[in-house]
């Protein structure tokens, strides 16, 4: 089974929106009578386009509710400043103002089942994920973030996630005439992961 999804999703509020793409397959063979292959692999790669919605003065809606129409996107900081009291310059946020978020999924679950006889069995299960993110936004000088003296501001967040997952089954099952019946199962699983995560902001 082969499987693809594409979603794209525009926000309420200009410049913001979800993109996403979506792969996954499913393979499962019997090799020979004894020998069964199987895995399970899905990605996804998304992007998100963030839109400041905080309900302080900073907040999209909250300052075209209350920023007067009368200051243009571009208004000098020093008049913009009188007014950070009540709201910020809703405009100046949304054609300048930047926050997305890209992000990849990838995992991979895979098996091989060995058949010694009808009723001894070996499975070796193998499990490997992999996620990967970027944020990155950007206030220019225009907005409360960025305005005077720090003049701009910008940042860079990045998060990994490996892991692997490894498990071994033995499994005895066998029935003994017409009403005894024994079945045993040993076990062996080893985990691992690992994360790892930097952050860095600039000023001009």
């Amino acid at each position: 089974m082969f499987s693809g999804n594409y979603t794209n999703q525009g926000g309420i509020i200009k410049n913001s929106g979800y993109e996403r793409y979506t792969l996954r397959a499913n393979i499962g063979r019997h090799i020979t009578d004894w020998l069964e292959l199987g895995t399970s692999t899905g990605f996804t790669r998304s992007t998100t386009n963030f839109a400041n919605t905080l309900s302080y003065n900073t907040g999209i809606v909250r300052s075209a509710l209350l920023f007067p129409v009368t200051y243009a996107p571009d208004v000098d900081t020093s008049k913009s400043d009188e007014l950070n009291w009540l709201a910020s310059n809703p405009a100046a946020y949304v054609n300048t103002a930047k926050d997305k978020l890209t992000g990849m999924n990838w995992f991979s679950s895979s098996y091989m089942e060995i058949t010694f006889a009808p009723w001894l069995k070996f499975r070796q299960n193998l499990g490997l994920s992999y996620s990967d993110s970027h944020r990155g936004s950007y206030y220019g000088r225009h907005t409360q973030e960025g305005k005077s003296p720090t003049n701009g501001k910008a940042s860079k967040a990045t998060n990994r996630w490996e892991s692997l997952t490894a498990e071994s089954i033995l499994t005895f099952d066998k029935h003994f005439g017409e009403i005894h019946h024994l079945n045993i199962m040993g076990a062996f699983t080893i985990e691992q992961g690992r994360w790892e995560n930097f952050a860095q902001t600039y000023w001009n």
